[in-house]
């Protein structure tokens, strides 16, 4: 945690407390609906959990590195397309990741996320921190 940081709520709560059409709009799930993806949060644990979307992404992605991307589709994982809405290539997908270092220095100078809209999860501020308010263009 942050130096004088507070946890004062715990990421569960805080993204149970944005309700399920919220997390709906974004393809997760708090109550097991179906056809959204179910947010899990592991406080025991931290080898079963991440604590940032950084942290996940990056797992993913070392994967597709090691193993060439055969045991992990990226795209797919995370739901990325590009800007004609067609589905991205792992080879595109590790091209963005390497643009989300530059996202990092935004976010963390403005407290923000997202360009366009703003997303569920910060890139690398931890989830305990709930999700981001704003979109880091004004």
């Amino acid at each position: 945690m942050p130096s004088g940081a507070q946890l004062t709520m715990s990421p569960y709560d805080t993204y149970s407390n944005l309700g399920e059409d919220y997390l709906n709009k974004y393809g997760r799930t708090m109550i097991g609906k179906k056809g959204f993806k179910s947010l899990t949060f592991e406080n025991i644990d931290r080898k079963k959990s991440f604590l940032t979307f950084e942290e996940c992404l990056s797992y993913y992605v070392s994967q597709v590195v090691r193993d060439g991307g055969s045991t992990v589709n990226l795209p797919a994982v995370f739901k990325m397309t590009t800007e004609d809405g067609s589905p991205m290539s792992s080879n595109d997908y590790f091209l963005n990741y390497l643009e989300l270092k530059i996202v990092n220095a935004i976010e963390n100078s403005f407290r923000c996320a997202g360009m366009c809209q703003v997303g569920l999860f910060y890139y690398k501020s931890p989830t305990y921190l709930g999700a981001p308010k704003d979109t880091c263009l004004l």
